[in-house]
């Protein structure tokens, strides 16, 4: 008798791409999220700095730059995951990691509520921890409650 039996699996745990349903998703399906979730965000900035260009017109330039900043960023994202079918390497995850916070930290900054769209940090942080190693999972949480908080205490309290 082997050591291992072969497990049986049953329809309802297989998934449309084949995976087990009861492991975590493949890094190419959450990283297709991650960059939909981005291109959303984006867009509602880049409407955001329309709406508010004639009252501050340096927010509006600074919300328009974040934004073609991630449209770039999520442009190489889906032409190396989808197109050129490369695994992501923890550098690449790296950069598309600050990709997202600085679009984050752009809107949380002149966002009139910031406290409503700081929850998507957690959001971005939790995507990034499933995806990277611990180290630099680590790393990408320390950078954005750094930001958030330097946000919150010093750049807009002088407001």
């Amino acid at each position: 008798m082997p050591d291992t039996l072969p497990i049986a699996r049953d329809a309802a745990s297989v998934s449309r791409s084949g995976a087990d349903a009861r492991t975590a998703p493949r890094q190419r399906a959450v990283l297709t999220w991650l960059f939909a979730v981005r291109g959303v965000v984006a867009v509602g900035t880049l409407i955001a700095a329309g709406l508010t260009s004639t009252d501050d017109p340096y927010a509006s330039f600074i919300r328009t730059v974040a934004v073609l900043v991630s449209f770039i960023a999520t442009g190489y994202g889906l032409w190396r995951v989808r197109v050129a079918g490369a695994a992501p390497s923890q550098g690449f995850l790296f950069g598309q990691a600050l990709a997202d916070l600085g679009l984050i930290g752009t809107l949380v900054h002149y966002a009139g509520a910031p406290v409503i769209y700081g929850s998507l940090f957690v959001v971005m942080i939790a995507a990034y921890a499933v995806l990277m190693t611990p180290w630099w999972s680590g790393f990408v949480t320390l950078l954005a409650t750094v930001g958030y908080v330097t946000d919150g205490l010093y750049v807009r309290h002088g407001r």
